[in-house]
C-alpha cells in the first residue's frame, strides 16, 4: 500500500469496505510514490529518510545515492546528509534522546568527528547513551564535537617555530605523523631574491 495505509487499516478494523486503486509499477517508482507520500509529512525526521534511502541502495533499487535523487527529484546534498546521519553507528544514535530529534545541519558535524578521531566519539557516544537522564539533543551534539580530537594534534606537537634575530616568529617547520615535513613562512618575511636563495639551498639539500 503506497497512499492511505493508516487508512486501510482503521477501515480493516471497522469492518468497513474500501475502494483501491491497483496498478502494475516497478520497484523504483513504487518507492519514489513512498517517497512523496512521506515528504508530506512534516514529522518524518532527516534519520528516519537517511533510512529509507540507505535501505533502497542497500536493496539495489538504484545504482547510486545521485541516481536516487535524480529519480526522486531531489538535491543529492540533502539525500547525502540524510545517509550519513543513517550511516552512523548506533551507539551514536543511541546517546540522543530519540533520533527524531538529530537535525540535518548536524550530520557533516558528526561525520567529521568520525572521521577525525571515531574512537572519541564512540566513547563520548557510549557515556551519554547510559546517562540518565539524558542531554537534550542539541547538548549531545555538541559534546560529540567537542569530544573528537583533531588529526593535527600531533602535527602541532611536532612544530617548531622560527624566529628572526629580533625575536619576531617569521615561521614554522612541522613534522606530521607519517614524517612529512611543511615548511611556512610568514607572509612579507622574505623577499623573492631570499625566496630563490631558500628553493636552490633546499634543491641542492635534497640531491
Amino acid at each position: 500500500v503506497v497512499y492511505g495505509r493508516r487508512r486501510l487499516r482503521a477501515c480493516q478494523e471497522l469492518g468497513l469496505p474500501v475502494s483501491a486503486i491497483v496498478e502494475a509499477v516497478t520497484d523504483q517508482e513504487l518507492f519514489a510514490q513512498m517517497d512523496r507520500e512521506n515528504r508530506d509529512r512534516e514529522d518524518l525526521s532527516a534519520w528516519e529518510k537517511g533510512c529509507m534511502y540507505k535501505h533502497a541502495l542497500d536493496d539495489g533499487l538504484f545504482p547510486s545515492g545521485r541516481r536516487l535523487a535524480e529519480t526522486l527529484g531531489l538535491d543529492f546534498s540533502n539525500v547525502a546528509r540524510a545517509m550519513r546521519l543513517a550511516s552512523l553507528p548506533e551507539i551514536v544514535i543511541e546517546a540522543f534522546p530519540s533520533p527524531l530529534e538529530i537535525q540535518w545541519r548536524w550530520a557533516l558535524g558528526l561525520v567529521e568527528a568520525m572521521d577525525k578521531d571515531p574512537e572519541s566519539l564512540l566513547n563520548t557516544a557510549q557515556t551519554l547513551a547510559q546517562q540518565v537522564p539524558k542531554l537534550t539533543a542539541k547538548e549531545v551534539f555538541a559534546k560529540l564535537i567537542g569530544g573528537a580530537k583533531p588529526k593535527s594534534s600531533t602535527a602541532a606537537a611536532n612544530a617548531v617555530e622560527l624566529k628572526s634575530a629580533k625575536g619576531a616568529k617569521v615561521g614554522v617547520f612541522a613534522r606530521d605523523e607519517k614524517g612529512a615535513v611543511t615548511l611556512k613562512v610568514v607572509a612579507g618575511a622574505m623577499s623573492a631574491g631570499q625566496e630563490k636563495k631558500l628553493l636552490d639551498f633546499v634543491a641542492r639539500l635534497l640531491v
